[in-house]
């Protein structure tokens, strides 16, 4: 009878240590709405302004930087598709302009070169678990337009950032995605051949 009942209490034990495993899992499982809000992008120079003399000011005016995603959603977790709360171009728009006044451009419609471009990818995957995943992928795709309206250049950058951390968030998913399209960005004003054709004119 002792033997049978220490056999009973170890089985006890090993089911209520795997319900509390099965429970901690769970609720360290990340949740998601089904859409999340699109993060800001702050683009990292990695050089200083280009120097020109004063005569040779530099001008650009960026035409449109259109969504071409194959789909509308931003992020996926289990299957499901998490769509973006807000504008995806208004948010790449800004951090190009943004970068290219630190380069020293300024923006006039009356500019000699048009910059334009498409979002090509930009996407988390999430991943559940303890220990949760985002893992992000942008790539960007600019062209150059010279005053005779002719496409002088045309080049795509790609970035990626990932966040593994328990009790993954949506602000960590919003980080992830805010890193890969910032270093598409920092891709782009960072080469050389793109720089020295914008500010050629």
């Amino acid at each position: 009878m002792r033997i049978r009942r220490r056999g009973n209490d170890s089985a006890a034990l090993r089911l209520s240590l795997l319900c509390w495993l099965v429970l901690l899992c769970v609720s360290c499982s990340p949740t998601f709405r089904s859409t999340i809000q699109v993060p800001r992008v702050e683009v990292k120079i990695k050089q200083g302004a280009i120097v020109r003399r004063p005569e040779y000011g530099m001008t650009i005016f960026i035409d449109q930087v259109a969504d071409a995603r194959t789909k509308e959603a931003i992020a996926g977790y289990k299957g499901r598709d998490i769509n973006p709360e807000g504008s995806v171009t208004d948010a790449v728009l800004q951090a190009l302009r943004q970068g290219l006044e630190r380069k020293g451009f300024k923006y006039t419609e009356t500019a000699p070169v048009i910059l334009s471009g498409e979002i090509r990818i930009w996407h988390a995957r999430i991943e559940g678990g303890f220990t949760a995943k985002a893992t992000a992928d942008a790539a960007v795709y600019l062209e150059v337009i010279d005053p005779t309206n002719k496409r002088v250049y045309s080049g795509i950058y790609r970035g990626f950032s990932s966040i593994e951390k328990p009790g993954l968030e949506e602000k960590d998913v919003r980080s992830a995605l805010s890193g890969s399209m910032a270093e598409a960005l920092s891709q782009a004003l960072g080469d050389q051949q793109f720089l020295r054709i914008i500010s050629a004119y």
